[in-house]
């Protein structure tokens, strides 16, 4: 009995070992959590496209994934549409409804569980503009238009000289806030191509479909030829690409039609009747080039000349009478065309001749030859009058000067002299309107009767009036020519078209177009032709400004 109690303390002692101790409560105590859920995201933020919106935020730490939340009003919670599963710090989110507002919230992830929501955040995808349109609306200008895009706050313009344009290779002008923009400052009759996004404080759509214009100086050419026989004037519209004519109805021009020329804003044309005595003003219509006839208002009796001259403005026409020395002035009414006769200026003396005038573009002078005394003289005009004073010589000619032009910019002066066939060159000082003679004076076929600088002051066409031939000479640096080239057209007379691209030359009843090579001024034929009337003795064309 006694030795079976020690065997029982000795098993006790060996099973709680040395610091065994007694617990009263033998329940466990549980182990608490070693992760949490991740914090809210910070920084996020939306760029607007189209049909889609690009998030994006800043990285959580312990982030495994992201919630993205949303909906089309604010107040998105937890409960609201949710994308699962997005493993980096950004998101599109596509096949939206562009010009509705939708509003996120992102929450991070981790094996814990769905973070806090951050902050709101809202955008407005934005449809690509459509309907974008380009006209030419200016001397160098074109407007584009589009159709309003819902959502969007301004739009931007992107355009180049190329087709192919995008919104990191183009011109752009941003910030417009209506749907449409006049674009200024183009090269005329070059082709541009236009683009056109809307933006919103998003960001941009993407770019609409391309539209393309070429920009012109003109809204509308014309060209008027008078037909001597048939005592009638043809229009003509011009074909802005190509310079084909279109004819329109022709018009009386009185029983010996002599002269016609259209004033600067091409409102009015006037043609000069010799046998009439007579000069007719007709009304332009700016659409469609169609003349409407005024009131004839006389000349001197049994004038021969000279021509017809109208001032830079538009305000006074000038008939240069051969015969009678001297230079009858016609104001013009404005709205009308109608023109009132002032006061006659003699050319200086008996036999002068005076064989044509030209007003300069800019400086308020008129330029009469004066072939008995082969001077250029020039008149100070009052446009509102029509007195003409200061007749001063400024320039001496060869023998017979018939035919003189003044470049567009107003630089130079050319004179044909009929019997020397020469065509001479002058510089026309700024201020004074006082002729330098410059360069050499070349030699042109034989009888240069017309004489016309091209629209961009680049080259002098002669036509001479034994061969029928047309001579075009390069103008240097200086005004002055260099040796003139025979080209291949022949005919009776031709005109400059106001875009300076064509010439019209008329043979037997027919007007043949030429395109004119910019580097050379050589004529090729275009292959387009129009029919006048019988016996065509001038071609004036005309254009429309904006």
């Amino acid at each position: 009995m006694k030795k079976n109690i020690v065997f029982l303390l000795v098993l006790s002692l060996w099973a709680c070992g040395d610091d065994a101790t007694v617990d009263s409560d033998p329940t466990p105590t549980p182990t608490p959590p070693t992760d949490s859920t991740p914090s809210a995201p910070t920084g996020l933020s939306i760029t607007t496209g189209t049909s889609q919106l690009s998030l994006s935020w800043t990285a959580v730490t312990g982030a495994s994934s992201y919630k993205v939340y949303y909906a089309t009003a604010t107040g998105v919670t937890s409960s609201s549409t949710a994308i699962s599963d997005i493993t980096t710090n950004s998101y599109t989110h596509t096949s939206l409804t562009d010009g509705t507002t939708y509003y996120y919230k992102v929450a991070a992830v981790n094996s814990s569980g769905t973070g806090t929501l951050s902050d709101e955040a809202s955008a407005t995808p934005l449809a690509a503009p459509t309907g974008v349109s380009a006209a030419a609306s200016a001397d160098g200008g074109i407007t584009v238009s589009w159709t309003a895009v819902t959502g969007a706050s301004t739009y931007n313009v992107y355009y180049g000289t190329s087709t192919g344009v995008t919104t990191s290779s183009a011109t752009s002008s941003t910030g417009v806030t209506t749907a449409s923009k006049q674009i200024t400052s183009l090269t005329n009759d070059t082709t541009y191509y236009f683009i056109v996004t809307a933006v919103n404080t998003g960001g941009s759509s993407s770019a609409s479909s391309e539209a393309s214009i070429t920009a012109r100086k003109y809204q509308a050419l014309f060209a008027y030829v008078m037909n001597f026989n048939d005592q009638d004037i043809r229009p003509y519209s011009i074909n802005m690409s190509t310079g084909a004519l279109t004819a329109g109805t022709d018009v009386a021009g009185g029983t010996g039609p002599d002269d016609l020329i259209a004033d600067p804003d091409g409102r009015f044309l006037f043609c000069s009747d010799a046998n009439d005595n007579t000069i007719r003003p007709y009304a332009i219509n700016a659409s469609s080039g169609a003349l409407t006839a005024g009131s004839t208002v006389s000349t001197a009796a049994s004038f021969t000349g000279g021509g017809l001259s109208v001032d830079s403005t538009g305000s006074v026409v000038y008939l240069v009478d051969t015969t009678n020395d001297n230079i009858r002035p016609y104001t013009v009414n404005q709205s009308t065309g109608a023109l009132t006769v002032a006061s006659d200026v003699s050319t200086g003396g008996a036999s002068d001749n005076p064989t044509t005038g030209t007003n300069h573009p800019s400086l308020g002078f008129l330029y009469v030859l004066i072939p008995g005394s082969t001077n250029v003289d020039r008149f100070a005009v009052n446009t509102s009058t029509g007195a003409l004073t200061s007749d001063t010589n400024v320039g001496t000619t060869g023998t017979n000067p018939l035919g003189i032009a003044i470049s567009p910019n107003g630089s130079y002066m050319y004179v044909i002299n009929s019997s020397d066939d020469t065509v001479q060159s002058f510089s026309v000082n700024s201020s004074t309107g006082a002729l330098t003679s410059v360069g050499t004076a070349r030699s042109t076929g034989d009888n240069p009767d017309l004489v016309q600088v091209d629209a961009n002051n680049r080259f002098v066409y002669v036509h001479s009036a034994t061969d029928s031939k047309i001579y075009v000479y390069v103008i240097q640096s200086d005004g002055s020519l260099a040796t003139g080239t025979e080209l291949s057209p022949t005919g009776i007379v031709f005109g400059l078209d106001p875009s300076g691209r064509f010439v019209y030359v008329v043979s037997g009843t027919t007007v043949t177009i030429y395109s004119i090579n910019s580097s050379t001024g050589v004529l090729t034929a275009t292959g387009d032709t129009a029919t006048t009337g019988s016996n065509p003795s001038v071609l004036v064309a005309v254009g429309i400004p904006w």
